[in-house]
């Protein structure tokens, strides 16, 4: 969170990667902490090159008839970009901030599934930053308002380090049993190619209680769409 980093970000036109609070609530803490956004793609002016890198891994993919160890996808990838394992780096839990500082979707002032831009700044009297999410490409007509929940600031943003990995839910941990027994057989187990699917079948699981309280202390972090009957291009 403290360390010297350049920024760099992309966005496409999926709004439940881009426009939730989720992501905000991280940009406003690097913007807290001087961390420099160096460059910011227009769109439709911006090329972007993951596009091309993911047509030429998908060209390889399609000729392997068979890929069964991680090793092999790893390989591939590596052959046409720079491969970052999870475990190496440290990955922080904004989620779990955001919900603990940030208001819901539901009680700002704009609709966030409406907005083309959003500008943060930092604010001058406290330890805060500000968003005003804008509806037009070239118009600056709305207010920067402050999103954190009564008695909250920016600067209590603090991510927690996910552990890793995850416990998996019972019925994945049994498609995939039930997917090597067809391809290998009974015996799959004692196969050298299968034994990082033997770490998946003996990984904890989830137990159904959990999963479905989880599911229903979520707060919506975007907003959906509502369903349309006309033709928009």
């Amino acid at each position: 969170m403290g360390c010297d980093l350049t920024v760099r970000l992309v966005a496409n036109r999926c709004g439940g990667q881009n426009k939730n609070s989720i992501l905000l609530c991280m940009l406003s803490r690097w913007v807290l902490d001087n961390m420099s956004l160096k460059k910011f793609p227009i769109t439709g002016h911006s090329l972007m090159p993951p596009d091309r890198v993911f047509g030429n891994i998908e060209k390889v993919l399609k000729k392997q008839e068979v890929i069964i160890r991680p090793e092999d996808y790893i390989d591939i990838i590596a052959a046409n970009a720079t491969i970052t394992k999870m475990r190496d780096i440290q990955m922080l839990d904004f989620r779990t901030a955001a919900k603990e500082v940030v208001k819901p979707t539901a009680r700002w002032p704009f609709k966030i599934s409406e907005c083309k831009r959003f500008l943060l700044k930092r604010s001058k009297t406290v330890r805060n930053v500000l968003i005003r999410g804008e509806l037009h490409f070239n118009s600056d007509t709305c207010k920067a308002v402050n999103l954190c929940k009564t008695g909250k600031k920016t600067n209590m943003i603090l991510p927690t380090t996910v552990p890793l990995g995850a416990p998996m839910n019972r019925a994945k941990i049994t498609d995939v049993d039930a997917l090597l027994k067809k391809h290998f057989g009974a015996e799959w187990e004692t196969n050298a190619e299968c034994q990082f699917y033997l770490n998946i079948i003996r990984s904890p699981v989830i137990q159904e209680g959990d999963s479905e309280r989880e599911e229903d202390n979520n707060d919506n972090y975007c907003e959906c769409r509502d369903d349309t009957v006309d033709l928009r291009i």
